[in-house]
C-alpha cells in the first residue's frame, strides 16, 4: 500500500509542477484566472491538474478554418429563385 501511494506521488509532483508552470506563464489570463487554475491544480490532486490542462488545451484550439465541414455553406438568394421564363 505504502509502494502506490510513493509512486503516485512520484507522478503527481511532476505533473502538478508542469501544469502550474504553463498555466503562470499563459499571457491570455488574468493573475486571479491564474491563481485559481493553481489552486485548483495542487488542492484536488491528480484531477484538478488533468482539468486544467484539457481546458488550457481546449482554449489554445485554433478556431475553425473557413473550409470547415460543419460549417453551412453561404445562402445565396438565387438558388431558392425559379427560373426565369422568356
Amino acid at each position: 500500500m505504502t509502494f502506490f501511494i510513493v509512486v503516485a506521488i512520484l507522478h503527481l509532483i511532476p505533473l502538478n509542477a508542469i501544469v502550474t508552470y504553463r498555466a503562470l506563464r499563459d499571457p491570455l489570463m488574468t493573475a486571479s484566472q491564474k491563481g485559481w487554475q493553481v489552486a485548483i491544480v495542487w488542492l484536488v490532486p491528480f484531477l484538478g491538474a488533468l482539468l486544467v490542462w484539457f481546458l488550457r488545451r481546449q482554449a489554445q484550439a485554433p478556431p475553425p478554418s473557413e473550409d470547415s465541414e460543419w460549417r453551412n455553406p453561404p445562402f445565396e438568394p438565387e438558388d431558392d429563385l425559379p427560373p426565369d421564363e422568356p
